[in-house]
């Protein structure tokens, strides 16, 4: 069985984690950003680009059918970002249909001017 790995939309972390990635990796990953898709497939990976609407803002595929293709995963790892974060609300984005929750371990990746606020606040 191949360990499944997801990533996220977003600039931040993410595009760039994907440089490191051994070209001897046998994981599939599983994404809603077309450009995270591509960068992946030209490595070799495996890729499972997520369905949905396109949201043109983040580059990221969202809603309710994305939503819906990514809970019948069970993620190894998860690389995930957050448009918010603060003490009382915790990671936070404003597109609720592009949560993301399940993985066995997740990787939280943001940039720092996003601190002590919330993206539900917006």
């Amino acid at each position: 069985m191949k360990t499944a790995v997801h990533f996220g939309a977003g600039k931040i972390g993410r595009g760039f984690i994907a440089d490191y990635i051994s070209d001897a990796t046998t994981a599939v990953f599983v994404t809603n950003a077309p450009s995270h898709a591509q960068k992946l497939a030209r490595k070799g990976m495996e890729v499972i680009l997520i369905g949905g609407r396109l949201k043109q803002s983040t580059e990221a595929v969202v809603g309710e059918e994305a939503c819906r293709q990514i809970e019948k995963f069970n993620f190894s790892l998860g690389f995930l970002g957050s448009n918010g974060v603060s003490e009382r609300s915790g990671f936070s984005t404003p597109e609720q249909s592009n949560a993301f929750t399940g993985a066995l371990f997740s990787v939280i990746t943001r940039n720092f001017t996003k601190s002590a606020r919330s993206a539900l606040q917006n």
